[in-house]
């Protein structure tokens, strides 16, 4: 990206309605318990609320009598990846604008603003519940009892290599 003026960049998404999404070559979720704590499980996203492997409307099964989707009031998992390239699409239908990320990490964790607090956006207006999407690319997070620890240890004189491409693009026809 090259820009002809100073400017300020927030790698942030924001998301409005239509918008679509999908973690692309992701079809497994990790299960999280009541406490809040990912349990290791990782479950398959085939026919379920989870199921992003094509476009969908990210708000479309959002409320749906899920209990995975109840604990966390929303979307707030690691996906994990297939194979050792993941990739993310989000795409605004009426606009065109999109973003493709493209990472070697393991897993994105997709987060859909289920608890925004009072905080204000730059813009002056206040965050609204799942009026912003975040995409985390990492390892599966490292829990309290220790699971995926070794996912996210940096070994003495190995070389630690991660990253994560983001494109934007716009499709307006």
């Amino acid at each position: 990206m090259t820009s002809n003026n100073e400017c300020r960049l927030e790698l942030k998404y924001y998301s409005e309605d239509g918008e679509e999404g999908y973690p692309g070559n992701a079809e497994k979720y990790l299960e999280i318990d009541e406490t809040g704590a990912i349990t290791g499980k990782a479950i398959s996203c085939e026919n379920t609320d989870f199921d992003f492997r094509g476009k969908k409307e990210i708000g479309k099964d959002i409320n749906a009598s899920d209990r995975q989707l109840e604990l966390r009031n929303g979307y707030d998992y690691p996906f994990i990846f297939n194979d050792n390239k993941g990739y993310i699409v989000l795409e605004d239908r009426e606009s065109g604008r999109g973003l493709k990320v493209e990472t070697n990490n393991s897993s994105v964790v997709i987060y859909t603003t289920n608890y925004p607090g009072n905080k204000q956006l730059t813009t002056g207006e206040m965050l609204k519940v799942r009026g912003v999407i975040c995409l985390e690319t990492q390892e599966p997070p490292i829990e309290s009892n220790g699971m995926f620890i070794k996912d996210s240890t940096l070994v003495k004189n190995k070389k630690y290599s991660k990253e994560t491409k983001y494109k934007f693009y716009n499709n307006i026809t």
